[in-house]
């Protein structure tokens, strides 16, 4: 079976309706430390209606943040060459 994973740069989509996902898709949210409380809020959100949510702070900022953080977890660190 296939999974369907929603992927979330929570700077720039602050608003999440989990009423709205289809059921069984998870939610990758990436957020930085000013998003931390509403991430928290959602969190607990998802919790009570079953929504999958893995939720991981990001180092960076700005409208590629979410670009970068995949980037590197499916590459590993950035190298200069």
């Amino acid at each position: 079976m296939t999974e369907t994973v929603l992927f979330v740069d929570f700077e720039n989509v602050p608003k999440i309706d989990l009423e709205r996902l289809p059921a069984g898709v998870r939610l990758e949210i990436i957020y930085d430390s000013e998003q931390a409380k509403q991430v928290m809020e959602l969190a607990e959100l998802a919790r009570r209606r079953r929504v999958r949510l893995n939720a991981t702070q990001s180092g960076g900022r700005g409208k590629n943040a979410l670009d970068f953080h995949i980037a590197k977890s499916r590459n590993g660190p950035a190298r200069s060459a």
